[in-house]
């Protein structure tokens, strides 16, 4: 995929490049996998990044493209990106029949946007979304289950109906926390495949607050306070009976308050767009390390239009040995 760097050093300023460490993860015989997001903002370039334009550091030495075969990747098939799309049923939303209509579109227009739309498509596969509800109980509810399928996930938002809770109170402390646990599942379900780097989203939509008392706000924020930048949040707040901070502190990656039922459509594609690009921005950065034992730290530098970023973190080489390939 190119070499890897040139033999001499940039020169550096403050940095200018937003680039955020995600994950990081060991295989032997020598394999360094890096997963990390590039803020497209602060990018403004000519993209996709290039493994030209990265430079990889060892307990402060760089790595030359010998010794390190490093190659970077932005193209489906080695992420996973899975969305978990959390639906306020309570009973607000169920009693007006043309809101709950109108929250239905919303979601079609969600789920058009984001997934996929047949086998054909090279992001079939690398994107797969979950629909849940929740009203007043303890536990989220199974709309649709996580999938690949455009149409199986549009065919179960036409089975919300006005009389699917049993429990028409709002536990939305509750959910969150549900919802945080649920995306936890997602990520540690895929730590044994090294080579797959997962990023989970959750997109929370209410009309209104916490009503059930079954959860506190601590436990929420805790919840979401908890979270790495392998995950993402967006919240939908609509109307007037919302808590505008508590939907903003929890969509940490974007938020949406659309005032009346009406502008539900317009909110759900934004927040739509918002997922696609973000999903753009990941990059897996992988390499062979000439360490074979004990702890070492990493510094990952990226250059773009005479811009500068960087990231750090440490990994452990014992076990390593010779005869690491990047395929």
């Amino acid at each position: 995929m190119g070499l890897l760097f040139s033999g001499c050093k940039k020169n550096e300023g403050p940095p200018a490049l937003k680039v955020d460490m995600v994950t990081v993860t060991v295989e032997e015989p020598a394999n360094v996998r890096l997963l990390f997001n590039l803020d497209l903002e602060s990018a403004e370039g000519a993209l996709p990044l290039t493994i030209d334009e990265i430079e990889i550091y060892e307990n402060g030495a760089l790595l030359s493209s010998l010794e390190s075969q490093a190659q970077i990747q932005n193209e489906p098939g080695e992420f996973l990106f899975s969305t978990l799309l959390l639906l306020d049923l309570s009973g607000s939303v169920l009693n007006d029949e043309d809101d709950l209509n109108q929250v239905k579109d919303a979601t079609r227009s969600f789920v058009e946007l984001v997934m996929p739309a047949d086998t054909t498509d090279p992001e079939y596969g690398v994107r797969e979304l979950g629909i849940y509800w929740f009203d007043g109980e303890e536990e989220i509810h199974v709309l649709e289950d996580y999938s690949f399928s455009r149409d199986s996930l549009l065919m179960s938002i036409d089975s919300i109906r006005v009389d699917m809770s049993t429990d028409r109170s709002t536990n939305l402390n509750g959910a969150v926390i549900e919802g945080v646990l649920n995306m936890q599942d997602k990520i540690t379900g895929n730590q044994d495949n090294l080579s797959l780097s997962t990023v989970s989203t959750l997109v929370l939509f209410t009309d209104g607050i916490d009503l059930a008392g079954r959860q506190t706000e601590e436990g929420a924020f805790n919840a979401i306070d908890m979270l790495t930048n392998q995950y993402q949040l967006y919240t939908i707040g609509l109307g007037e009976d919302i808590d505008k901070k508590y939907l903003r502190d929890i969509g940490k990656n974007g938020y949406e308050f659309p005032e009346t039922a009406n502008d539900l459509n317009v909110s759900f594609i934004n927040i739509a767009e918002q997922v696609n690009v973000k999903a753009s921005s990941f990059y897996a950065l992988e390499y062979c390390s000439p360490k074979r034992s004990g702890n070492h730290m990493i510094q990952v530098r990226t250059y773009m239009d005479e811009k500068v970023g960087r990231f750090d973190t440490e990994f452990a080489a014992d076990g390593f040995i010779g005869g690491c390939v990047i395929d």
